[in-house]
C-alpha cells in the first residue's frame, strides 16, 4: 500500500520532474529523482540499483501534471517485480496517453479559460468597484483565476499517485478513473462561452462610451478586432496551424487600422 508519507514525498518531488529537462531524453533525470527513494528500497544491492538506473536512463516525456498516474504505476510494477519489458512498454504507452490528455486539458483549454476569467474579472471590478485602485483590482483579477488553476493542478498531481499505484500494471491505468473526454468537452464549451462574454463586454464598452462620439466609424472598426481574432483562430485551426498565425493576423490588422484610420 502506498502510505500517506510516501505520497507526500512523491508529490513534493514531482515538482522537479522537468528541472533537468533535456532535448535528448526529455524528463528522464527528473523521473529518476522522483523514484530514487523507492528504487533504493526495492534494490538494496548496489549492482541491481545500477541496472535499475540504466533502465530508466531512457526517454521519458509526458504532461507534468499528469505524470503522477504514470509514476504510481511504475512504482507498483517495480514492487511487484514485473517483467522489465512489460514495465517499459506500459510506461511509454501511458506517458504518451497522459501527455495527449494533459496537453488538451491544461495547455489548450484550462490556461485559456483562466486568462479569459482574468480579463472578465478585471473589467467588472474596474467599472464596478470605484473605491479600489488599479493595483488592487489587478491583483484580485489575477489571483483568483490563478488560485483555481493551481488548486486543480495540485489535486491532479496528488491523487494520480494513488490511482497509479492501485491499478499498477494495467495499460489503461487511471484513464478510466476520470471522464477525461467530458472534462475536455466542458472546458471547450466554457472557453467558447467566455469568449462570447468577452466580445459582448468589448462591444458594450465601446458602444457605451464611443458610439455617440464623432469617431463612430473608427470605433466600429475597433470593435471588429476581437471578431477578426476569433474567426482567424477558427480558420487557422482547421489547417492545424500554430497560434502564431491568428496572433499575427490581429497584429497586422491593428497596425493597418492605426495607420489609415
Amino acid at each position: 500500500m502506498l502510505e500517506l508519507k510516501d505520497r507526500l514525498i512523491l508529490f513534493f518531488k514531482s515538482f522537479f520532474l522537468q528541472s533537468v529537462f533535456n532535448y535528448e531524453k526529455f524528463q528522464n533525470i527528473g523521473l529518476l529523482f522522483i523514484i530514487s527513494g523507492f528504487a533504493k528500497k526495492i534494490h538494496p544491492d548496489r549492482e541491481e540499483l545500477k541496472k535499475f538506473i540504466e533502465r530508466y536512463n531512457e526517454i521519458f516525456n509526458t504532461q507534468p501534471y499528469m505524470a503522477a498516474f504514470v509514476i504510481g504505476n511504475i512504482i507498483r510494477m517495480e514492487y511487484d517485480k514485473r517483467n522489465e519489458k512489460d514495465i517499459e512498454n506500459i510506461k511509454q504507452s501511458l506517458a504518451c496517453a497522459y501527455a495527449s490528455i494533459g496537453d488538451r486539458i491544461f495547455w489548450s483549454r484550462l490556461r485559456v479559460v483562466v486568462a479569459q476569467f482574468t480579463f472578465i474579472i478585471f473589467i467588472i471590478l474596474y467599472f464596478c468597484c470605484y473605491n479600489f485602485g488599479v493595483a488592487e483590482i489587478t491583483f484580485v483579477s489575477v489571483f483568483v483565476p490563478t488560485l483555481f488553476y493551481a488548486i486543480y493542478t495540485l489535486y491532479i498531481r496528488y491523487v494520480g499517485f494513488l490511482y497509479g499505484w492501485n491499478c499498477g500494471g494495467e495499460k489503461n491505468c487511471g484513464l478510466d478513473k476520470f471522464n477525461w473526454n467530458r472534462i475536455i468537452r466542458m472546458s471547450s464549451r466554457a472557453a467558447f462561452f467566455l469568449s462570447v462574454v468577452m466580445f459582448l463586454l468589448v462591444i458594450f464598452l465601446y458602444g457605451f462610451y464611443y458610439i455617440t462620439s464623432e469617431k463612430m466609424i473608427e470605433n466600429l472598426i475597433y470593435i471588429t478586432i476581437p471578431f477578426i481574432g476569433f474567426f482567424a483562430q477558427r480558420y487557422f485551426r482547421k489547417d492545424r496551424k500554430n497560434i502564431f498565425y491568428p496572433v499575427i493576423t490581429v497584429i497586422v490588422f491593428s497596425f493597418v487600422v492605426c495607420i489609415f484610420i
